[in-house]
């Protein structure tokens, strides 16, 4: 059975992809073509939490470059050290979040579970470690995440809704997630576009609210507007073998792909709270920055 609560317990209340809440630059002397390795990266985590997620083998890695290690060196270290600890770790905290741009993202962990494996491990200064538990801390309280419903007081982590606002179940969706705009894939988004709009119509009037917005493709500034389940049910039948899509279903309790799709378009699971809305206007975060 699908445990649409389950699932709603995984994902972000602020929108599918979570916010990016801090930049931790680690390393200064990475060349330009992989700037991105710089920084420890925290995300905003699943709903109801309120500690930001870091990538754990991306982010030892960059540690151990910072005290000295050769890059490709402390990835072999960084990703060996987490293979032996991981399956110690509850499934409900390790987490694949959404990305429109990568149907396998790296898994994730909450930062205060990263600070005390790295205490464990004994493999990073204590001195280091102290750093960013204080830069964990302050980034829980930062007042850094706004939107149409909270614009003159913007969030912290702490502050988060535990669910999702209504506002934040629909995804601004100008384009397919995970496609490199080959015409083969093009062609499949448009099958699918097409095949979901009278399930949409269906949920509409059930519903008494639209769930998918379709944009008027002869117009350049009007993109489609889609509820988060129907996002997940294009990401289900794009790449039903994609990291981020097995862990859907392990999340949600399904016993298969089609179930978990059957769930996506049944409207008793459509009993949280949505609101259709532009939703290019949502949520908005201005990332903390820090350094070791």
């Amino acid at each position: 059975m699908v445990s649409i609560n389950a699932l709603q317990q995984c994902l972000p209340v602020t929108g599918l992809e979570p916010q990016l809440v801090a930049f931790v630059q680690a390393v200064s002397d990475i060349p330009d073509d992989l700037r991105w390795e710089r920084s420890i990266r925290l995300f905003e985590p699943p709903a109801g939490q309120r500690v930001p997620y870091l990538e754990p083998v991306h982010s030892l890695a960059l540690l151990l470059v910072h005290q000295g290690a050769e890059l490709d060196a402390a990835l072999a270290r960084a990703a060996k050290e987490y293979e032996a600890i991981r399956n110690r770790l509850s499934a409900q905290y390790r987490v694949h979040f959404y990305d429109d741009l990568e149907p396998n993202p790296a898994e994730q962990i909450p930062a205060p579970l990263f600070l005390q494996w790295l205490h464990d491990l004994a493999c990073i200064p204590s001195e280091t470690l102290g750093h960013l538990d204080r830069i964990v801390t302050e980034v829980v309280q930062a007042p850094i995440m706004e939107g149409p419903d909270n614009w003159k007081a913007p969030w912290s982590l702490a502050q988060l809704p535990a669910a999702t606002p209504p506002k934040a179940m629909i995804e601004f969706f100008p384009g397919p997630s995970w496609i490199d705009y080959s015409p083969e894939e093009e062609q499949a988004f448009a099958v699918w576009r097409e095949a979901i709009r009278p399930v949409a119509e269906r949920l509409a009037d059930r519903l008494g609210e639209p769930v998918y917005y379709f944009a008027d493709p002869e117009n350049d500034l009007d993109d489609d507007n889609v509820h988060r389940f129907l996002v997940l049910h294009w990401c289900c039948t794009f790449k039903p073998a994609s990291a981020y899509v097995q862990y859907l279903l392990a999340s949600s309790g399904a016993r298969d792909l089609g179930a978990f799709k059957a769930a996506l378009t049944a409207p008793e699971s459509y009993r949280h709270p949505f609101k259709m809305n532009d939703a290019f206007w949502w949520f908005d975060c201005k990332a903390c920055r820090f350094s070791l």
